[in-house]
């Protein structure tokens, strides 16, 4: 494996691994520490289950489409600088959806 190719591989390892932990920590306690913080998730006991359980999933999802992104790109041979900062930007952006679309819904159950 080459640099580019370790670079594109480590975030959807890392959220297929996080997902993992976020199912887990939804039947934990609520903590200042580790999990899906926000202040709605923190809010009550379900929240904190919901937010887990939702984050979980999204992860899991978005990692495997960006696995295959990844593999299709490294066998295309169009892996280079350019493609790799593409990529990086989108899976980061990716992130941020997944953060904004669990706090849109608990938002959304929150308020009925």
């Amino acid at each position: 494996m080459n640099f580019e190719e370790v670079v594109i591989s480590l975030l959807p390892i890392t959220w297929l691994l996080l997902s993992f932990f976020y199912k887990y920590r939804a039947n934990g306690n609520i903590s200042k520490h580790s999990g899906f913080r926000t202040a709605l998730s923190m809010k009550s006991k379900e929240n904190w289950k919901y937010a887990h359980k939702y984050a979980a999933k999204l992860l899991r999802i978005y990692a495997i489409f960006l696995i295959l992104l990844n593999i299709i790109v490294i066998v295309s041979n169009s892996l280079n600088n350019t493609t790799m900062t593409v990529i990086v930007v989108l899976q980061m952006l990716f992130y941020f959806i997944i953060g904004y679309r669990v706090n849109k819904d608990l938002a959304k159950k929150e308020n009925g």
